[in-house]
């Protein structure tokens, strides 16, 4: 069985993964910063898994927490960076500072402070796969949403630039969901194409058929920008 260490886990696709895993019989380390989430992911999942408090976008948190876990649980087997905000749908020149701000500090920031903090024994012992999630829109852009298609597109060179420098046994790749019903999802399907919100699933149906597929990588897929949904046939791109 794996430990997986998924941020963001308080709700939407980071709990969903939480709990699938779980339900798999692996280890699920998380973390969010909702307390009250937390708490009831914790008494969800059991002892046997962890879910603690923590803001990734905060360097300092995220080094006690990763000093914490590998006291418990010294190797990770995969990374799955999911924490992720958006700022309001306006255009760039409307977008408040503080607002523009948090989104790269929690969608860039926060997965580069995870990397650094867990990654290098991963590095150490040439093991792992660290999923950073992107979206459609770190791929092709659209109006009013200027700071999310920005903090995606960042994941997409990241994670390209990452791999290249990862050991050979070790697999990064950028993932985009499609189309998920998420909170996040509600607030910007206006912008979708006719018929594309119909291609959308729920968070669960999501990480049943995504679990299988991310235990299946390989050394092939290092690199890659992948999109993964049940209701889409061409579930990879071109590196």
């Amino acid at each position: 069985m794996a430990t997986i260490l998924i941020t963001g886990v308080t709700s939407g696709i980071g709990r969903a993964l939480a709990i699938e895993f779980a339900k798999q019989g692996h280890t699920v380390i998380g973390c969010g910063t909702r307390e009250d989430k937390i708490s009831e992911l914790n008494d969800t999942l059991g002892s046997h898994h962890r879910i603690d408090r923590v803001d990734v976008s905060d360097y300092h948190q995220v080094e006690q927490w990763a000093h914490s876990v590998h006291k418990t649980h010294p190797k990770i087997d995969i990374v799955i960076n999911n924490a992720g905000v958006k700022s309001k749908l306006v255009p760039t020149w409307e977008v408040e500072p503080a607002d523009f701000k948090r989104t790269i500090d929690i969608n860039v920031l926060g997965v580069f402070n995870v990397i650094h903090s867990f990654v290098p024994a991963m590095v150490k012992s040439n093991h792992g796969t660290i999923i950073n999630m992107s979206s459609e829109w770190g791929r092709v852009t659209d109006a009013n949403v200027s700071s999310y298609c920005a903090s995606k597109y960042a994941i997409e060179g990241l994670t390209q630039s990452l791999s290249k420098e990862l050991p050979s046994n070790m697999i990064a790749i950028a993932l985009s969901p499609l189309i998920v019903y998420t909170k996040l999802l509600e607030q910007v399907k206006h912008l979708l194409l006719p018929g594309e919100y119909e291609l959308g699933v729920t968070p669960e149906e999501w990480a049943k058929y995504v679990v299988p597929k991310i235990f299946a990588l390989n050394k092939e897929d290092n690199g890659k920008s992948l999109t993964w949904s049940p209701k889409y046939s061409d579930n990879s791109t071109a590196e």
